[in-house]
């Protein structure tokens, strides 16, 4: 079930955009989807390769999809004999859209090509006139027929390393349209601008997701007061992808609009009321990066808000990203790689809170992945030098996490359901107490997407060439144009 609330406000008639004139099977191209480079054969030192944690990640995304529901993802893999998939979700294929390109620059790996062609066909085509990507089956997620901002936004990321792959100026079009349409429905209210929390959007009203009542009261579209409202209670985690969207297409298409709604919404997820209190310490959460609840939903939106600090160069938000990040790692434990999956918020009990205490056990791939993301761009952006937590990250949890080992998954799942683990083989669990050890650990379908992309920085950033400098920033194996590191 789900409840519908009309948006209050005099919304314009959209027009139809620049993507009418787009063929989707015209811009998506097999061929050129293909990797480029050279391949040859080397002796090297066997120790971690993250080239060959992307080949499995890869297998993973092209077959946790389902064509016959328009590519959703499964969102949860359990082992046991035999192993049970469940909760289809059109919240996700999209992140598959955008990490495939970089699991194959990282690998080399055709495989899945025609899967994932077809994926991108389907989400180009639920672009409907008025700019935004709407859900076309029933699932565990926004209800049909409604636009999801965060996979609209996600949409956008994709788009543009589809665009970095092939270099088709056609990408630009649809991050314009989509871009658009988002800060067109993005609610304003004074000097902020807002997207309702895991909320659809469908001619003026917003509808609540189907996955189930919000565990802290929202109704959409009213104004979040607090981070942990709704059911994931991650409010400002809604708001990055539409966020990192409007910048994208600001940046690559000069949208000044896009960029005036960027920063109306980056205004409001610096509201106090979305940071942690502290104010009986002597000092100002919000003004420090203090957060709290769900760790992925709070990392995420620190990516979207340096990406918003880079464009506008704000030196202030920039430091206050930075206390941020150092707040997560007194969370977590920085040489082990791990960290919390939730932080109880200070002025609740768990019980209040809604949470099992032992959700701060679990260390979801997501948040680990964030945190090792969040490194590489801090690092990037000028604001110190990470690569020894990145180091730590990606050799003592995000890789462990990683499920590699396919004989030990014939021993959990039966060695009779070959043909369905071999689908799963490469996803990403998350650690937890009684879960990592269990006989019916779990794969996650957001955990094996947000963790590629982690795998994918780190690689990344082994070593850099600029001005005719080569870098080596972490002693991993890797092969690029200018150096091979063994």
């Amino acid at each position: 079930m789900f409840k519908s609330f009309v948006l209050p406000l005099l919304l314009c008639a959209f027009t139809a955009q620049v993507f009418a004139q787009i063929d989707p099977n015209q811009l998506v191209n097999e061929e050129k989807m293909k990797p480029r480079g050279q391949r040859y054969e080397s002796n090297v030192p066997d120790t971690l390769d993250l080239a060959e944690q992307a080949r499995l990640a890869l297998n993973n995304q092209v077959n946790n999809m389902e064509p016959t529901q328009a590519y959703c993802v499964y969102q949860v893999f359990t082992f046991g004999n035999p192993p049970v998939q469940g909760g289809l979700t059109w919240n996700l294929p999209v992140k598959n859209a955008r990490g495939l390109p970089v699991l194959r620059v990282m690998c080399g790996s055709e495989q899945g090509l025609d899967t994932e062609a077809a994926l991108m066909r389907t989400l180009l085509g639920q672009i409907k006139e008025d700019g935004l990507m709407y859900v076309p089956v029933e699932n565990d997620g926004a209800p049909k027929d409604t636009a999801y901002p965060n996979a609209s936004g996600m949409l956008i990321q994709a788009a543009k390393n589809w665009f970095e792959r092939d270099g088709n100026p056609e990408w630009l079009k649809v991050i314009q349209t989509v871009g658009k349409a988002l800060a067109d429905i993005a609610i304003k209210v004074e000097d902020r601008a807002y997207y309702p929390p895991e909320s659809g959007y469908q001619r003026g009203q917003w509808l609540w997701t189907m996955r189930g009542e919000a565990t802290i009261p929202y109704r959409p579209p009213e104004e979040p007061y607090m981070e942990q409202q709704g059911l994931e209670g991650c409010v400002k985690y809604e708001q990055a992808a539409p966020l990192r969207g409007l910048v994208i297409n600001h940046l690559l298409n000069q949208d000044a609009h896009c960029g005036e709604v960027a920063h109306k919404v980056k205004n409001f997820c610096l509201k106090p009321g979305l940071w942690e209190d502290t104010s009986a310490f002597g000092y100002q959460g919000h003004e420090h990066g203090v957060f709290a609840g769900h760790f992925h939903g709070n990392l995420t939106s620190l990516h979207a808000l340096l990406d918003v600090a880079n464009m506008e160069n704000d030196s202030w938000l920039k430091q206050m990203l930075r206390e941020a990040y150092e707040h997560g790692k007194r969370t977590g434990a920085i040489r082990l790689g791990w960290f919390p999956g939730m932080l109880r918020p200070s002025a609740m009990t768990w019980k209040e809170y809604g949470r099992d205490p032992k959700i701060f056990l679990a260390s979801e791939t997501c948040g680990v992945a964030d945190m090792l993301v969040l490194a590489v761009k801090m690092t990037d952006s000028g604001l110190g030098d990470y690569w020894d937590d990145v180091d730590a990250i990606v050799r003592n949890h995000l890789t462990a996490q990683q499920i590699t080992d396919f004989e030990r998954m014939k021993q959990l799942g039966g060695a009779e359901n070959e043909a369905i683990l071999k689908r799963f083989w490469g996803g990403f669990n998350q650690s937890m107490e009684g879960w990592i050890n269990s006989t019916a650990p779990h794969l996650w379908g957001c955990c094996s997407s947000n963790g590629a992309m982690g795998l994918y920085y780190a690689w990344h950033g082994i070593t850099r060439f600029e001005n005719g400098v080569a870098r080596v920033n972490l002693f991993l194996n890797r092969a690029s144009d200018w150096m091979d590191i063994d």
